[in-house]
């Protein structure tokens, strides 16, 4: 499949020139790239978002998407409940993901940050770039839970896929994310592996991510 057809993002509406620039966007660097120094693993994500433009897969990324060009168009389904994203009604007797500690909602929002870039059962944490389990990699808001707005709580692009530790060193301030998507250390005596991320940027960081931006300094008294 070519990376050069263009696709649009349903949810966003947003085009894309090529397969590869979507994959990035999306946050879907592939597996396979883990075992290549240095590589990218672009084309090999854009090929996800292809396979979803295709219908052979229902979403990629947590997002639905459809080729512009009408040679590209190929018929496609949904197949299950994800198509137009609002943030959710969410009900005390709604069902809750357990893992120790949880809250009400946290299972619709995990869907779409955490589960749709699950990849053999592994995720890449958005920080530190390393793949695991499903079960260890996090919900991570990028603004904490207490203080967004109700209308955002759970609303997919205030959140982050990240291991236990990132999304604990996160919380507890050691580190910072900056609106262009740029990891910044405070505290670069807490860690060499967290130190070396100083500077890199957020994997899959999108400009709908920015507004929920850290504007506090303290960090909060448990983990989101």
């Amino acid at each position: 499949m070519s990376g050069e057809k263009r696709v649009r993002c349903i949810e966003t509406n947003r085009v894309f020139p090529s397969l590869a620039k979507a994959g990035v966007w999306a946050g879907m660097r592939a597996r396979q790239a883990r075992r290549k120094p240095g590589s990218t693993g672009g084309s090999l994500s854009g090929a996800h978002v292809g396979q979803a433009a295709a219908g052979k897969e229902p979403t990629c990324g947590g997002y639905h998407w459809e080729f512009v060009d009408k040679r590209d168009l190929a018929p496609r389904t949904v197949a299950n409940d994800w198509s137009v994203y609002t943030p959710p009604v969410v009900k005390s007797s709604d069902p809750v993901y357990r893992s120790g500690r949880s809250r009400v909602g946290s299972d619709h929002l995990r869907r779409w940050v955490v589960l749709s870039k699950e990849v053999d059962g592994m995720v890449q944490c958005c920080i530190d770039e390393k793949w695991y389990p499903t079960m260890v990699v996090q919900v991570a808001h990028i603004r904490p839970f207490n203080v967004c707005a109700d209308e955002d709580k759970y609303h997919r692009d205030s959140s982050l896929p990240m291991s236990m530790a990132m999304h604990k060193l996160y919380d507890f301030f050691k580190f910072l994310i900056l609106p262009d998507g740029t990891i910044k250390v405070l505290d670069k005596n807490c860690w060499d592996e967290l130190t070396k991320l100083d500077g890199k940027k957020v994997l899959g960081w999108r400009e709908e991510n920015a507004r929920f931006c850290r504007t506090d300094h303290a960090p909060v008294t448990r983990a989101a």
